[in-house]
């Protein structure tokens, strides 16, 4: 078990990291995660898109018939739209999480900061929703079908540029109550894992307070 003054001495060797280098390492692991599930996304689109009246095709049969006829890398289209719409929905919705969950802390008066998490993370949802609903329709479109440019191009030409954010309220009533509901239950577990790894007997209200300015990295390399 860490003594408290070893504690004090390895929290004041691990500088916090800056904005810039949270929404750097983010966007590193959007990367390397849109590399890796991209050919499952494809997989899925074609599968969902499936004409109606034809054979239903299962995900391995799916796979197979994509590689022999489009060949191994088509597993990838889209991958740079994917790239591209993780500066949206991973840097800039983290940054907004972060920036509005830290004002909102200095605001007890307005809302507390149990509930901190929960509006900090519908704020940051619906930020990221309108931010990213274009490149998730093109990206969608180019795992569908080949020429999705082409498509998108005419769509605007069609219906303006409100073309753009087509299926926004479906995305909006998807993603905004799951970032609420996760953000309000991973900085509650967060808290009882404060409670937990510091090994201290106090009030509900002053843990609360404590893991709602400690970040996840110090309280992990701070008393593990």
């Amino acid at each position: 078990m860490s003594t408290p003054k070893r504690d004090q001495s390895r929290q004041e060797s691990l500088p916090a990291p800056n904005i810039l280098q949270r929404t750097v390492a983010a966007l590193g692991g959007a990367v390397i995660s849109a590399f890796l599930v991209t050919p499952m996304d494809v997989v899925k689109t074609r599968i969902q898109t499936q004409k109606l009246g034809t054979s239903s095709k299962g995900v391995a049969q799916t796979f197979r018939t994509i590689v022999a006829k489009e060949g191994l890398p088509s597993l990838w289209r889209g991958l740079g739209l994917s790239t591209a719409n993780a500066i949206p929905t991973v840097a800039v919705y983290l940054m907004a999480y972060d920036v509005v969950k830290e004002d909102l802390n200095r605001r007890p008066e307005f809302v507390s900061n149990a509930a901190a998490p929960l509006v900090s993370g519908t704020i940051a949802r619906v930020i990221a929703v309108c931010l990213s609903a274009p490149l998730e329709n093109a990206r969608t479109m180019a795992q569908a079908r080949s020429g999705a440019w082409q498509q998108l191009e005419l769509a605007v030409k069609q219906q303006g540029v409100k073309a753009l954010w087509r299926g926004f309220w479906p995305y909006l009533a998807r993603d905004v109550p799951f970032s609420a509901i996760y953000w309000t239950l991973l900085e509650g577990m967060r808290t009882e894992a404060v409670s937990y790894i510091v090994d201290r007997r106090v009030q509900g209200a002053e843990v609360t307070e404590v893991s709602s300015t400690l970040p996840t990295w110090q309280v992990l390399f701070t008393y593990v």
